[in-house]
């Protein structure tokens, strides 16, 4: 399958869980942000890549979490700056 449309896919997934996630309490979510961002893209590379427990296939997936934690955290970033600069 091809990467983008891999990555896109998780990006729905890591939105759809961050929507489901807001059940835990706010203070947890805003006090740990990057453990919330990670696992949430553990969990979105497990779901979309659907992983063969192989060497290669493990760190596959664990490099598919990655990109997906750091372009989750950069769109993040970048969607909370514009919310904030609209606010004040």
């Amino acid at each position: 399958m091809d990467i983008v449309a891999l990555l896109a896919t998780s990006a729905l997934v890591v939105t759809v869980l961050t929507s489901l996630i807001k059940a835990i309490p706010v203070a947890l979510t805003s006090k740990y942000p990057a453990w919330v961002n990670g696992i949430l893209s553990v969990v979105a590379a497990i779901i979309v890549q659907a992983p063969t427990f192989t060497f290669v296939g493990i760190w596959e997936t664990v490099l598919f979490a990655f990109a997906t934690a750091v372009l989750a955290g950069f769109a993040y970033n970048q969607y909370t700056s514009k919310l904030k600069s609209t606010s004040v």
